[in-house]
């Protein structure tokens, strides 16, 4: 991502699919083409390894992702003592 190489040191969040399956079906869904598909789908299993990821179960109600993303941030925030 270019957004990351300029700003190396910001956090950053991935609100995973709710499974590799269904992430391939929104992105067949779009139309994108196959290259695409499998590059987004490696894309999720690297961000899933990654020491800051948050994860959120996205089939919930919008207000319930929502608060459970900001938990999880400010949480992250807390324990590294980095400043919102």
């Amino acid at each position: 991502m270019q957004i990351k190489k300029k700003f190396s040191d910001g956090v950053y969040i991935y609100i995973l699919p709710p499974s590799i399956d269904d992430l391939r079906t929104r992105l067949l869904q779009r139309g994108d083409p196959q290259e695409e598909i499998q590059r987004r789908i490696y894309a999720s299993y690297r961000s899933v390894e990654h020491p800051a990821t948050f994860f959120v179960d996205t089939s919930r109600g919008k207000e319930e992702v929502a608060e459970e993303t900001h938990r999880q941030v400010r949480e992250f925030f807390e324990a590294t003592e980095r400043v919102l």
